[in-house]
């Protein structure tokens, strides 16, 4: 093919020319590498081309080829149960093929060229054909008949059919007409950015039913209609403000200062009660990803409101309030998986980080210039070199007048050195030699007043000076200028005279106290350089933290710092085989928790509180932990010789703080199903029956078990998660109901972050899972737009696992999952739509009913944003090109029901829910306009409900549904003639709530009318006993259409009941303890065949209501 030449690269945009007839949308190979590109705009001889990989390393002068084809998928058998990426490449086959990374350039077929299908032809030879006629069928899953039509613009006389085992481009027919013979495979391929052809679009009138109860009756969707849900990035996902993050700088910064420093760095939002910042500067923490813990980068910052937190506690003493959603890393039988808190319950088990690698290097240098600025030098040589230097300004400038004006020093001041009467400052020394452009000499030795004695000045952080740190943060005191250090123990004493001697070249005076001795060193110098660390003067056991910038240098000068805070108010229980750290500071208390996290310690917490006196203490246990700690922290010192002799005893080594917790079916199937050895297993001393008897496996065992079964998954998770994560039980759990601000952080790729008073994980969809697995479609067709591919974690790597609660078998088998991968651009972004829709299109064509969720087309619209400036294009509204209203139309237009192409007239649907994320939520966003002036459903999440624990926390307030009208006729052959009355009742009676309990806020419920309470009352019982559904209950996850109509028939009717009987002069009160409202609050968890019974009983009792 033709070839071009790239002239210039900007992120996924390349401009090449000598492309002659090139087309719009062709499919180009960009690079020697050949990377897959689409052309996007032609502008004279300048072709742009959006390629959907990686660029880097991409320049002017490689080539571009035409293909001749535009972007087009593979439609054909083995679509099911796929995982693909925006373009249409097999995640699985990639993986097999090339690893974990897709490699750049790879270029695998949407469908397998071996795999053979059974053909099973429904027409004969002879019989004419039009386009779109189903000439055959091929059993693609158990649960789908995939069926074979002939090609759009193709028809004829088949003059060749046959029933066999075929590959999908093999020929299983031909069809002639005017005596033209056309070849008919199983595969077709359609271009992604053009609407497959149909006869007629209908109107659409048939619900689909997705058995979640405020969308079927209050808020219905058609099978081939259009639904946008927001998913803002707040969503109630947020921390308590007093949580710690840790930054990759090693900064430990409670989240709410993180919020106040970013929040107007960038591009600001805000809605209600909800800020939300796209931050512009450098901002990084620590996440999980893959099992292993690394630096990312900070895209936004959050701040919210909530009225409930949720506060939980676990066995090894953590503590954090989050809110009802917020997410977090629940362990299962090796699995991790994201989990609302809300959804959490006591004995679960939370993985937490267990190792964080080193973050800077270069974070050992002091700032000592600016420190000790106002200290005097004092070495001879050094004030000659100086005096020399202010001689040549003097000469240079005609006087010293001059001189001082020019260096902001007092003339008097500057006199004074000159004549050699006082020493100069270090600011005034640095100074004069930045001015004379001279390098200055070396400087050592620093004083204070003419009174105080030299000392040498550390310019950078060692283990000395950490150690030395460590023991005045542990027993030791600043007064003015003396620091003193209170100890009876002879060995300390030796040691702390060691180090200011060798660190200042100071002596120490020794006093005796009454229970005490004391060593004073008195200077101003180090005092100055306790004041930069961070060191407080007053209430110093309360206040101290760690010393300023420790947790981002070197491992082992924490260790030393650690080493010395231990030697003070640290203990070492030899029986009990543990090591006690204690504080009075919650500051320093949370800083030894990173600190330990950095060195890799794993250790417990516990808080204590007495009247006024605060108490908090780590414990480190086990041998492992100890020897880990005796090898980063241990000195000369009997303290450390004691710990010394523990290791080397022949103690059990087992620590029940460490363990990998399984299920006793998945111990089973690793001992039966993988074949493991009872007698080998004992010989390495692993009894497996306790384990299959639901002990909790260590650590160290279930390693060992691992490397014998030689399973590629146990042994994985062994070498890759355990060394970064370990497992925590959920001991206690307590909601807290107060409105208060709540922070977040949106964090890129690894959408998590380490914080907390005790470093633990806080991650940042439910509803378009609930409707992908019960939704009466008859396919799925899911888009992860702008997703983390590759890997497939979240909802990639859960689809597979649900079941389809209609046939039993798995979701997967009716499913095609499209994600773009991690190393791909964001253009891809707008392939996987395109890409997502025709493939949906094509079982729509079948006939089939087609559900298509795409998550979220807000990335989508980023994209699009991000390319059109690329092309620098006149941007529309907030960035976005001007055809973002023309583009979203174009997507959701694609959906509806129709009579598809074919001579027997079937029909197919084809359903779009999109998912919209504007920044904070923010409902005005141009994507979220755009999209509401095309859908004709709009689902509203409300953080409050979620918060309350309703669920689905779709607002019945803000919701809304066109195709009520629609679905008239359906209802009244199908449930009843008052359904749609019904739900025009209920959200009545929702609405005036609303209204009357502002009233009641202002006056009183005592104020309001006997049919207002009832008004209130029935409700109450709608939202309760009717909206509410629990996600986890097997009979009320998904309600039968007809049960729905039934339910909330009851609590009409109770509601018009016992409004006749208030008229009548009966009071609602007479009604409140009643039977029968117990029936009603039980009723929706009656299953779906006895519920007709139940029906007319508790309608019956109804009318016999007096």
């Amino acid at each position: 093919m033709e070839k071009g030449v790239i002239v210039r690269v900007t992120g996924p945009l390349v401009v090449a020319r000598d492309l002659k007839d090139v087309k719009m949308h062709e499919v180009v190979r960009v690079g020697d590498i050949g990377l897959i590109g689409e052309v996007v705009e032609i502008r004279g001889e300048d072709v742009y081309i959006q390629v959907y990989e990686e660029t880097s390393g991409i320049g002017p002068g490689e080539r571009v080829i035409r293909t001749g084809e535009p972007l087009s998928v593979e439609l054909g058998p083995g679509l099911l149960s796929t995982i693909y990426d925006g373009i249409q490449r097999p995640l699985e086959r990639i993986r097999d093929e090339f690893g974990s990374y897709i490699v750049r350039g790879v270029n695998i077929p949407g469908l397998d060229r071996n795999k053979k299908w059974r053909f099973t032809p429904i027409r004969k030879k002879g019989e004419v054909v039009s386009e779109g006629d189903i000439i055959g069928e091929v059993e693609e899953t158990g649960a789908i008949k995939h069926k074979i039509m002939i090609p759009p613009g193709i028809g004829g006389k088949i003059v060749e059919i046959n029933e066999g085992e075929f590959t999908v481009l093999d020929t299983v027919a031909k069809v002639e007409k005017d005596g033209k013979v056309f070849d008919i495979r199983m595969m077709q391929r359609w271009p992604v950015r053009d609407q497959r052809p149909i006869k007629k679009k209908l109107k659409t009138d048939e619900p689909l039913i997705t058995g979640t109860r405020v969308i079927d009756t209050f808020f219905t969707i058609t099978k081939g209609g259009t639904a946008a849900i927001p998913g803002p990035f707040g969503s109630g996902k947020c921390v308590s403000p007093e949580t710690p993050v840790l930054l990759s700088t090693g900064d430990l910064l409670p989240i709410k200062e993180i919020y106040e420093r970013y929040k107007n760095d960038g591009v600001k939002k805000k809605n209600g009660d909800e800020e939300y910042t796209i931050i512009n500067k450098p901002l990084c923490v620590f996440g999980l990803s893959h099992g292993k813990i690394k630096p990312f980068r900070v895209r936004a910052v959050y701040k919210g409101k909530t009225d409930f937190l949720i506060k939980i506690k676990t066995r090894s003493g953590r503590e954090f309030k989050i809110t009802p959603v917020h997410k977090l890393f629940k362990f299962h039988d090796i699995e991790i998986k994201k989990t609302p808190a809300v959804e959490l319950k006591e004995g679960d088990f939370l993985v937490m980080p267990r190792i964080i690698p080193e973050v800077n290097k270069n974070g050992e240098v002091i700032d000592w210039r600016n420190i000790f600025k106002d200290f005097r030098i004092i070495e001879g040589k050094d004030f000659m070199k100086f005096c020399k230097e202010v001689g040549k300004l003097r000469k240079k400038y005609k006087s010293l007048k001059k001189v001082s004006e020019v260096l902001k020093i007092n003339y008097d001041t500057l006199i004074s050195y000159w004549c050699k009467k006082n020493n100069p400052t270090l600011d005034s020394f640095f100074k004069v030699f930045n001015l004379s452009e001279t390098l200055p000499p070396d400087v050592n030795y620093l004083k204070g007043e003419t009174t105080s004695k030299p000392v040498k000045i550390p310019k950078k952080m060692d283990e000395k000076l950490a150690l030395f740190l460590g023991l005045i943060t542990g027993d030791g005191q600043v007064k003015g200028r003396s620091i003193r250090f209170y100890t009876n123990d002879e060995e300390l004493k030796h040691l702390f005279r060691t180090l200011v001697r060798e660190i200042f070249s100071l002596s120490t005076k020794e006093y005796k106290m009454k229970t005490v001795d004391v060593l004073i060193v008195e200077s101003p110098v180090v005092k100055r350089l306790l004041d930069y660390f961070g060191f407080p003067e007053y209430k110093k056991s309360k206040r101290v933290g760690l010393p300023k910038g420790i947790l981002s240098m070197s491992k082992s000068i924490m260790a030393q710092f650690l080493s010395g805070y231990f030697l003070c108010d640290g203990y070492f229980n030899e029986k009990r085989g543990e090591i006690e750290i204690a504080t009075s500071s919650k500051n320093l208390f949370t800083g030894l928790c990173y600190l330990l996290l950095f060195l890799g310690i794993k250790a417990s917490f516990k808080y204590r509180k007495m009247r006024n006196y605060e108490n908090w203490r780590i414990f480190i246990r086990g041998k492992d932990e100890i020897k880990r700690f005796y090898e980063n922290c241990a000195t000369d010192i009997e303290k450390y010789k004691r710990i010394e002799r523990y290791l080397l005893s022949s103690r059990r080594k087992y620590n029940s703080w460490d363990i990998v917790p399984l299920s006793r079916e998945f111990v089973d199937r690793i001992y039966r199903g993988l074949g493991l050895n009872y007698t080998k297993l004992k010989k390495e001393g692993i009894e497996i029956h306790n384990y299959l008897g639901g002990e909790n496996m260590g650590r160290e065992v279930f390693e060992k078990i691992a490397v014998l079964s030689r399973d590629e998954q146990l042994i994985n998770f062994v070498r890759n998660h355990l060394s970064s994560i370990f497992i925590d039980r959920i001991e206690k759990i307590e909601w807290i109901k107060k409105r208060q601000d709540v922070y977040d952080l949106e964090v890129e790729n690894a959408h998590n972050f380490i914080g907390g008073d005790v470093p633990s994980f806080f991650s940042n969809t439910v509803i378009l899972h609930q409707l992908a697995k019960w939704s009466d479609a008859d396919i799925i067709v899911y888009i992860g737009c702008g997703e983390r591919g590759n890997e497939m974690t979240d909802v990639l790597t859960e689809f597979p696992e649900l079941k389809d609660p209609r046939t039993g078998r798995s979701l997967m088998e009716r499913t095609v999952l499209i994600a773009n991968t991690s190393n791909m651009p964001v253009a891809a972004r707008e392939a996987s739509i395109y890409t997502g829709i025709t493939i949906a299109e094509y079982f729509r064509d079948m006939g089939y009913k087609v559900a298509l969720m795409a998550d979220s087309t807000s990335r989508w619209a980023e994209a699009l944003r991000e390319m059109s400036g690329r092309m620098e294009e006149m941007p529309g509204e907030e960035g976005y090109p001007a055809y973002l209203g023309t583009r979203i139309a174009e997507f959701y237009e694609r959906a509806g029901k129709v009579v598809c192409l074919g001579s027997d007239g079937r029909i197919g649907a084809l359903s779009a829910i999109g998912a919209v994320s504007p920044p904070g939520g923010d409902l005005s966003d141009p994507v979220v306009q755009n999209t509401l002036r095309v859908v004709k459903v709009f689902w509203s999440l409300e953080d409050k409900l979620a918060f309350q624990r309703h669920f689905p926390a779709i607002s019945w307030l803000r919701s809304y549904s066109l195709y009520i009208d629609n679905i008239k006729k359906w209802s009244e052959e199908n449930l009843g003639s008052d359904f749609i009355s019904l739900r025009a009742k209920a959200l009545e009676i929702l609405q005036k709530e609303d209204s009357l309990i502002e009233v009641v806020r202002l006056v009183g419920m005592e104020a309001l009318s006997e049919e207002d309470k009832l008004i209130l009352d029935t409700a109450k019982m709608i939202r309760e006993d009717f909206l509410s559904q629990h996600a986890f209950d097997p009979e009320d996850t998904y309600t039968f259409i007809d049960k729905q109509y039934m339910m909330l028939k009851i609590i009409i009717t109770f509601h018009h009941k016992l409004k006749e009987l208030i008229s009548s002069g009966k009071k609602l009160d007479e009604y409140k303890d009643i039977p029968i409202r117990e029936k009603i609050a039980r009723m929706k968890y009656v299953k779906h065949e006895d519920f007709k019974g139940i029906f007319e009983k508790i309608t019956e009792e109804i009318e016999r209501l007096k």
